[in-house]
């Protein structure tokens, strides 16, 4: 029986990882450029290369690659910043700068800043959970309340990562043509 159920793992991972690395070959143009910007652009945010997959995955997961920008629960940008998030952790220099009224502009239409905050809201968790990723990952979606859905989505962020990574080594971001703006 375990044998049974190990193998029925084994084949839907397999089968989810397919679909996956599929959906990768069907970005359009604009997706593209957003998962080479998104990868590339966080060396100035972030050390490692796992760490630059992590934020990729997650732009994917949330945004589609900037598909989806805006959320019924108040998620904006290509990694779905939750609004009051992103002013727990930045309202007090948005203020001081007269910027609040702008938050969910700026996390929509300027990707650097969704990154800054995505990467703000994993450190947050980072120090909370130091030692355990896939809370960190869970957190980023499900908050300090971690439910099966959170631990479902670390899961998904992880073979995102592993598809990303080598999907990344398969393309050139010379090869990339898009007509927006970022």
């Amino acid at each position: 029986m375990k044998l049974y159920i190990l193998l029925i793992m084994f084949c839907s991972n397999l089968f989810c990882s397919e679909n996956t690395a599929k959906a990768l070959s069907e970005l359009n143009y604009n997706q593209r450029y957003i998962l080479v910007k998104t990868f590339y652009d966080s060396k100035e945010f972030v050390k490692t290369k796992n760490e630059r997959l992590l934020l990729t995955a997650i732009a994917w997961k949330e945004s589609n690659f900037g598909e989806k920008l805006e959320s019924k629960t108040n998620d904006f940008g290509v990694f779905q910043i939750n609004l009051k998030s992103f002013n727990s952790r930045f309202g007090e220099q948005l203020k001081s700068n007269n910027l609040d009224k702008y938050a969910k502009n700026m996390l929509r239409n300027n990707h650097k800043v969704g990154m800054m905050a995505a990467v703000a809201e994993l450190n947050f968790w980072k120090q909370k959970y130091p030692k355990d990723l896939d809370k960190v990952i869970a957190s980023y979606n499900d908050g300090s309340d971690i439910t099966q859905v959170g631990k479902d989505y670390a899961t998904d962020i992880k073979e995102r990562i592993a598809v990303l990574d080598s999907y990344l080594k398969t393309i050139s971001s010379n090869n990339l043509k898009t007509t927006q703006k970022i």
